[in-house]
């Protein structure tokens, strides 16, 4: 097993030893995915971690990353800990509700999802993912309820059925 994700700064001046971007380190990350090196992608991911570990965002891109790969165990991983550390981030909360619906553990995504709208009951995409989630656990009715208030809050998705 790895060792937990720490967040902070990787050095004195918040710069890895090749003055490296937390998105380059990500498109290295997902070179390393590509090419079947877990170690290496860890590795990458870990360094854009510690580099901006104040930045929501990081998780979060991380993890979408990882699921375009097919690989949404590693992306709970990241999430888990972003989470507690940013609580009251909805999008992380959003996003880690989609890994779990990703792995199959509807009930837990249904609560991370819930989170997010108790933050920000604006964001149509976690309706979305909410009515996706009840209409796996069979609540067709509540799904329902969920995708038509997505579609009030961005009319663009008139498809969502």
């Amino acid at each position: 097993m790895y060792a937990p994700i720490s967040f902070g700064n990787a050095g004195g001046n918040g710069f890895t030893e090749r003055q490296e971007s937390w998105s380059g380190l990500l498109v290295e990350a997902e070179a390393a995915l590509k090419a079947g090196n877990d170690l290496a992608s860890r590795e990458a991911f870990d360094r854009a971690m510690r580099f901006s570990g104040d930045n929501p965002q990081v998780p979060i891109s991380i993890a979408v990353l990882i699921l375009r790969h097919n690989r949404p165990e590693l992306a709970r991983e990241y999430l888990e800990p972003a989470v507690a550390r940013f609580p009251n981030e909805p999008r992380l909360h959003r996003t880690l509700g989609l890994v779990l619906y990703r792995l199959g553990h509807y009930e837990a995504s249904q609560v991370s999802i819930r989170q997010a709208l108790s933050l920000d009951n604006t964001d149509a995409l976690s309706y979305v993912l909410l009515g996706s989630v009840l209409s796996k656990l069979g609540d067709r009715a509540a799904a329902e309820n969920y995708l038509l208030e997505a579609q009030r809050l961005d009319p663009s998705l008139t498809k969502i059925r």
